[in-house]
C-alpha cells in the first residue's frame, strides 16, 4: 500500500468517525446546532461509505461523480449554517451564498446550455473557495473573541476549512494545468488529512486535549486571583468571575446571584447583563431550573436576553458554597452555543473555585470579627484584673485595721489589772486573738493567690522530692506533736515553676492533714499515680471528720450521700490551688478522687 493510500484511508476514517460522534452528540442535545454540525460531516461520511461500497461491489454509477461534487460544494454552505449559530451573518450574504450553491449544483447536474458554460464553471469554483475562506475567517474571529476550550476548537475549525480550500485549489490547478500535476498532486492527501484531523480536533477533540485546554484557561483564572495582594470581598470575587467567564465562552454578559436567607430569594449581587440588575431578585422560571436541580445547564431561547427583548441562550451554573451563601452564575450568549459540554465543564470548575474563595472570604470576615471581639474581651479582662488588684489591696488594707484593733484590744483585756478572769473568759479571749491572727494569714494567702495567675512563670527542672519534703516540714510546724504516718515514694524531676509547685504541694499536704484530723491512724501517701513518672498523688486514709460532722448537723443524709458531700468538700479545698498551678505549669491534666470509706486522694498531673 502506497503512502498516498494510507493518507486516504486515515482521512476517510477520521471523517467517518467524526460523523458518528456528531450523530451521538445530536442524539444527546437535540438542538439545531448539533443537527447542522451533524449534516456537515454526515454528508461527507455518507458519500465516502457509498463510494467505497460501490467500489468494492464493482458497481459503476454515472451519478456518483456529480453526487460527490455536489456534497463537496455544499460543505462550505453547511459550515456557514454552523457559523450562523455563534456569529451574525447578514441576510443578503446568506441569500447570496444560497443562490451560489444552487447555481453550482445546476452546473454540476445539468449539462445543457446555459449551465455548461465555462463561465458558470469558474463561478462555481470561485464560489466554493470564497465561501470556504469566509467560513475559516468567521471561525478565526470566533476563536479570537473566545477563550478556553472554545478558543482552541474554533481555531482548529478555521484551520480545517482553510486546508480543505487548499485541497480544492490544488485540484483546480491540476485540472486546468496538468503539466504541474506531478509536482503538486502529492500535497492533496496531506492537506486533506490535515483538514480531517483539524475538523476532528475542533468538533470532537479527545478528552486529554480538552483537559489540557481547560487547564490552561483555569490556570489563567487562578493566576489572576493569586496575583492580587489584598483579600477580595464577595462582590469583588463574583465580579472577577463574571469578567473572566464572559470572554472565555464568547458570551455577551454575565451575572451572579447569591441566596438571601431573610428574603428567601436569589438576589443579584453582580451583573453585566441588563436584564438582571444588582439588588434585584432572580425571576421565577427556567433560569431557576439549575438552582432547583443543583445542576449546570443551558437555557435556550430565553426571552429578554438581548437588547430589545430578543431571545438568546443562557448558561446557568450553581456556585456550591458551604460556608457562604450558595449562588448561581448566569452567562448570556447572543447566539446558540457550539460546544455546550466544554463550556459547562469549564464554568463549573470556575464556579467551584469561586465557591472556595467565597467561603474563605466569609471565614476571614468571621476571623476578623472574632479577633476584634477577642481584643475587646482582653481589654475588658485587663480592666477587671486591675480593678480586682485594686480591690484586693483595698480589702487587705481595710481588713487589717480592724483585725489589729481586735488583736490589740484583746491583748489589753488580757493584761489589764483588775479582777482575775475565769478560765472560760480567758479561753474566749485567746480564741479571739488566735482567730484574728488566722484571719490575717488568710488575707495574706488570698493576696498571694490573686497574684499567682499574673506572676511570670519560671520554667526550670524541679526535683519533686525536695519540694515535697519542704512542704511536709511547713505543714507539720502547725502541730509537730501530732502522730502522722508519712509514706513518700521516690518522685521524678519535672519542668515547672519551683515556687508555684511548692505552693501547690504545701496546700495539698495542708488539706490532707486538715481532713484527717481526729484520727489516730492518719496516713498520708505521696507518690507517682500511674508509675510512669508523669503524675503525683496525695492520698489520706479515713473520712474527713470535720466536713462529715458539719454536713450531718445541717441535714440528715445516708452514708453514701455523706461520702459524695465529702468528695465535694475535699475537691473544693484541694483543687482551688491545684488547677491554676497545673495550668500555669502546662500540666497535662489535674484530677481528684475520694472514697470516704477508706481514703481520699488528690492527684496533680505534672
Amino acid at each position: 500500500m502506497s503512502l498516498q493510500a494510507v493518507f486516504e484511508w486515515f482521512t476517510q476514517g477520521a471523517i467517518i468517525l467524526l460523523a458518528a460522534l456528531m450523530v451521538i452528540q445530536w442524539a444527546r442535545w437535540r438542538d439545531r446546532v448539533s443537527l447542522d454540525i451533524c449534516l456537515v460531516f454526515g454528508s461527507l461520511a455518507a458519500l465516502l461509505v457509498l463510494e467505497r461500497s460501490f467500489r468494492l461491489a464493482e458497481i459503476q454509477a454515472p451519478w456518483m461523480r456529480p453526487l460527490g461534487v455536489s456534497v463537496l460544494l455544499a460543505h462550505p454552505y453547511l459550515l456557514l449554517r454552523v457559523v450562523l449559530h455563534f456569529r451574525p451573518v447578514s441576510r443578503a450574504f446568506f441569500r447570496a451564498a444560497t443562490i451560489g450553491l444552487l447555481i453550482s449544483l445546476l452546473v454540476t447536474w445539468v449539462s445543457e446550455w446555459p449551465f455548461e458554460s465555462p463561465i458558470l464553471v469558474v463561478f462555481s469554483i470561485l464560489y466554493f473557495i470564497w465561501l470556504l475562506f469566509y467560513v475559516a475567517f468567521a471561525f478565526r474571529k470566533g476563536a479570537t473573541s473566545a477563550g478556553g476550550v472554545t478558543h482552541w476548537r474554533m481555531k482548529h475549525a478555521a484551520l480545517g476549512a482553510m486546508l480543505l480550500a487548499v485541497v480544492f485549489v490544488i485540484a483546480v490547478v491540476i485540472a486546468f494545468l496538468p503539466e504541474f500535476g506531478d509536482a503538486i498532486a502529492a500535497l492533496i492527501p496531506v492537506a486533506a488529512l490535515g483538514a480531517a484531523l483539524n475538523y476532528y480536533f475542533a468538533f470532537a477533540p479527545p478528552s486529554v486535549l480538552r483537559r489540557l485546554w481547560q487547564s490552561a484557561a483555569l490556570y489563567e483564572f487562578l493566576a489572576e486571583r493569586a496575583l492580587s495582594v489584598e483579600s477580595p470581598s464577595q462582590t469583588e470575587l463574583l465580579n472577577r468571575l463574571c469578567l473572566f467567564v464572559a470572554p472565555t465562552v464568547g458570551a455577551t454578559g454575565a451575572s451572579a446571584a447569591l441566596w438571601d436567607a431573610e428574603r428567601q430569594r436569589l438576589i443579584v449581587a453582580v451583573s453585566r447583563w441588563g436584564y438582571l440588575e444588582p439588588g434585584r431578585s432572580v425571576p421565577d422560571g427556567r433560569l431557576l431550573d439549575a438552582w432547583r436541580t443543583n445542576r449546570a445547564m443551558l437555557v435556550k431561547d430565553y426571552e429578554w436576553v438581548l437588547p430589545g427583548g430578543a431571545p438568546g441562550s443562557v448558561y446557568a451554573v450553581p456556585i456550591p458554597c458551604e460556608v457562604s451563601a450558595r449562588g448561581l452564575l448566569f452567562v448570556v450568549l447572543a447566539k446558540a452555543a457550539l460546544f455546550v459540554g466544554d463550556d459547562l465543564s469549564l464554568l463549573q470548575v470556575c464556579c467551584n473555585e469561586t465557591a472556595v474563595q467565597l467561603d474563605n472570604a466569609v471565614m476571614r470576615e468571621r476571623q476578623q470579627t472574632l479577633i476584634g471581639e477577642l481584643g475587646d474581651r482582653s481589654e475588658q479582662l485587663a480592666a477587671v484584673n486591675k480593678e480586682l488588684e485594686a480591690f484586693s489591696y483595698s480589702v487587705s488594707h481595710d481588713l487589717r485595721a480592724p483585725l489589729r484593733h481586735i488583736a490589740g484590744f484583746t491583748e489589753l483585756l488580757q493584761r489589764s489589772p483588775g479582777p482575775d478572769l475565769d478560765a472560760t473568759r480567758t479561753r474566749h479571749l485567746r480564741v479571739i486573738a488566735e482567730s484574728a491572727v488566722k484571719m490575717g494569714e488568710l488575707i495574706d494567702a488570698l493576696l498571694v493567690f490573686s497574684r499567682m495567675g499574673r506572676a511570670e512563670m519560671l520554667h526550670t527542672s524541679v526535683d519533686l522530692n525536695t519540694v515535697v519534703r519542704q512542704a511536709q516540714r511547713e505543714t507539720m510546724q502547725a502541730d509537730p506533736a501530732r502522730p502522722v504516718s508519712w509514706v513518700i515514694e521516690p518522685l521524678p524531676t519535672v519542668p515547672g515553676d519551683p515556687g508555684m509547685l511548692q505552693l501547690a504541694f504545701t496546700n495539698l499536704l495542708s488539706n490532707a492533714l486538715k481532713y484527717s484530723r481526729g484520727r489516730d491512724d492518719a496516713r498520708i501517701e505521696i507518690g507517682c499515680a500511674n508509675g510512669s513518672g508523669t503524675g503525683a498523688a496525695v492520698i489520706t486514709r479515713g473520712v474527713p471528720p470535720v466536713a462529715s460532722s458539719r454536713m450531718a448537723r445541717t441535714r440528715s443524709l445516708n452514708p453514701s450521700a455523706l461520702a459524695a458531700d465529702a468528695d465535694r468538700c475535699f475537691t473544693r479545698a484541694s483543687s482551688s490551688l491545684a488547677r491554676p498551678v497545673a495550668a500555669a505549669n502546662r500540666a497535662a491534666n489535674c484530677w481528684l478522687f475520694s472514697n470516704s470509706r477508706s481514703r481520699s486522694a488528690t492527684s496533680l498531673s505534672i
